[in-house]
């Protein structure tokens, strides 16, 4: 009763929140809520960011100053320069200074383009080529697809009149971080043994559930979707045939439910992607870290085998396991709701600081939830799921300041100001939602893809 009773509310607020007469289904719903993503973690992060920064400033470059750390750095200039694109897009022209353009989206273009942006980058490089453990493979990943956007915003106003601004691309660059991405997943696949129990023939380093399973920085599942986004942008067509062949393999696809978007869902008949115990994420939901399991895993299987794949799977093999080991329910309360926001207010008071990494796991939900919303459309339960999740991360975004690290500022007697815990939250936790969102603007929702 309680459920139904939470189903129709729901279900009236949607109607009231996302229909709209705009071209944008959630325009008014993720408009405010982008502005207040990006520009939130600029106007409030302040001294906290700079003085934190400071010693990796001087070891990193410019180029991904201000931040506390190197990976945030590059999620958040990807951020802005996808998600100011989205606003410009939303808005109406305006010669406003002031405004979005100004503050968020050339803001970054505008830094990404200085002067000095190739002697920059050559020292970004220079670094990493010396450092090859540093921020592999989790943040190399996430500055691939500042890569990939940098390059897709060229293109997109290669032709626009009287647009003469470039972002600097290191191609080279871009190319090492590739081929390292590639190297650290082939040299996880020989300590894990994967090479010797997966038999397709690819290229592509090996790839199985319980690599695919692994949690937080070094989930592969992360790094394959940006690799795949990358390819498809520069049409390595090996790169890509080698990641869907393994990927088809690794979850048991038939290659069938790869040839018509509209074609019946197969299942290859191997067992492949079924045991229960990785399964788990599914079965069980996400236990810890930022990374939904199976919301990553649902977006690869989108993104690199198309919709008919994702809907195969999920007929074949994840329902009927949830409806064996847990029951309907179990889908209804875990896997379709966020989260409240109450389980977090221990992590914002400081209590349990060391929890901050579930701050984002609403948010990678709706990433899962998103793309089986895209692989089973006439399923509103996926959308209107995706749509919760949207919301009730962005009520993590709205809790003031001053309720940010309340016990921690007491615990550490005040040898670190409160807006401490607040930027522990602000610089990197927006930026996932921003992800979320942006899949149904389209910006990362419809890849460019080599066949």
């Amino acid at each position: 009763q309680r459920r139904q009773e939470r189903d129709d509310t729901e279900e009236v607020q949607e109607a009231g929140e996302i229909r709209t007469p705009h071209t944008h289904p959630t325009l008014p719903m993720t408009h405010p809520m982008l502005k207040s993503l990006l520009l939130r973690p600029l106007t409030e992060g302040g001294s906290v960011s700079t003085e934190v920064a400071q010693e990796d400033n001087a070891r990193h470059g410019p180029i991904f100053q201000g931040c506390y750390d190197w990976h945030s750095a590059c999620h958040g200039r990807w951020a802005l320069l996808d998600g100011g694109a989205e606003l410009m897009a939303m808005e109406e022209p305006s010669d406003d200074e002031s405004g979005v353009e100004h503050s968020g989206f050339s803001a970054v273009a505008i830094n990404l383009q200085t002067m000095d942006a190739a002697s920059e980058w050559k020292q970004v490089r220079r670094y990493l080529a010396e450092n090859p453990d540093f921020e592999m493979p989790y943040g190399r990943a996430w500055l691939l697809l500042l890569f990939v956007r940098m390059k897709q915003w060229n293109k997109m106003n290669s032709n626009v009149p009287g647009q003469k601004s470039r972002l600097y691309i290191p191609e080279e660059f871009a190319l090492e971080v590739v081929n390292g991405l590639v190297q650290y997943l082939r040299a996880l696949s020989k300590d894990l043994g994967t090479e010797q129990v997966v038999a397709e023939e690819s290229s592509f380093p090996a790839l199985t559930l319980e690599v695919l399973s692994i949690p937080e920085y070094k989930n592969p599942a992360w790094i394959v979707i940006q690799l795949f986004e990358y390819a498809g942008l520069v049409g390595d067509a090996a790169l890509a045939e080698g990641i869907r062949r393994r990927v088809a393999y690794c979850f048991g696809i038939s290659s069938k439910n790869r040839a018509n978007k509209h074609a019946t869902p197969q299942h290859s008949g191997s067992t492949r992607g079924t045991s229960p115990n990785l399964l788990s994420a599914w079965v069980n939901g996400d236990a810890c870290g930022f990374f939904s399991i199976w919301g990553v895993q649902a977006l690869l299987i989108l993104k690199v085998l198309g919709e008919v794949a994702l809907r195969g799977y999920w007929a074949d093999v994840v329902e009927p396991a949830l409806s064996t080991s847990r029951g309907t329910s179990f889908v209804q309360d875990t896997l379709l709701h966020p989260i409240p926001i109450e389980t977090f207010a221990p992590i914002v008071s400081g209590k349990y600081s060391r929890d901050v990494h579930r701050l984002t796991i609403n948010a990678t939900k709706a990433w899962g939830l998103w793309a089986l919303w895209k692989a089973m459309p006439d399923n509103p339960q996926f959308k209107n799921a995706y749509h919760r999740h949207l919301l009730a991360q962005f009520a993590l975004h709205e809790i003031p300041p001053e309720n940010w690290g309340v016990e921690l500022d007491q615990r550490l007697k005040s040898r670190l100001p409160c807006s401490y815990h607040r930027y522990a939250y602000l610089h990197w936790v927006p930026q996932f939602l921003c992800y979320a969102i942006l899949l149904e603007e389209g910006r990362l929702g419809a890849a460019s893809v080599v066949q």
